[in-house]
């Protein structure tokens, strides 16, 4: 669902966009093909996020066989990431009141992740492309 919405907004806004959302979409999108794109619109950003998201060097290149390997490995990080920090907290929870609350904590952990792709930093100084 996210994915879908990062990419409509990339196909609305990318002839009139602002750094921050050229940031956004390179450090956020998921399809390759709209990552070669955007590394190909906007160079000098994806060059630099490179440091921070290694796999735009793929699509930099437009090498997007490299890059979906690349997107599935990020994928499984974050996925391993979050049922790391989770899973201390449900083990509490589960321990303190039984199985109704980790029902609620599954469901509460979906949308904080679900939510915590917004909330990552961004740069956030605007600027108009033409």
């Amino acid at each position: 669902m996210l994915a879908r919405l990062l990419e409509t907004d990339y196909l609305t806004h990318r002839e009139n966009t602002t750094e921050s959302q050229i940031l956004l979409w390179l450090n956020e999108l998921r399809s390759p093909q709209f990552l070669v794109e955007a590394a190909g619109l906007f160079a000098e950003e994806a060059e630099r996020s490179a440091a921070d998201r290694p796999l735009l060097r793929d699509a930099i290149s437009g090498d997007e066989e490299a890059l979906r390997r690349g997107l599935l490995l990020e994928e499984l990080a974050e996925r391993d990431a979050d049922r790391g920090y989770w899973a201390p907290l449900r083990a509490e929870l589960e321990r303190c009141e039984g199985p109704n609350v980790a029902v609620k904590l599954n469901l509460l952990s979906r949308a904080l992740l679900l939510a915590s792709s917004f909330l990552r930093p961004q740069r956030t100084t605007a600027r108009r492309r033409s």
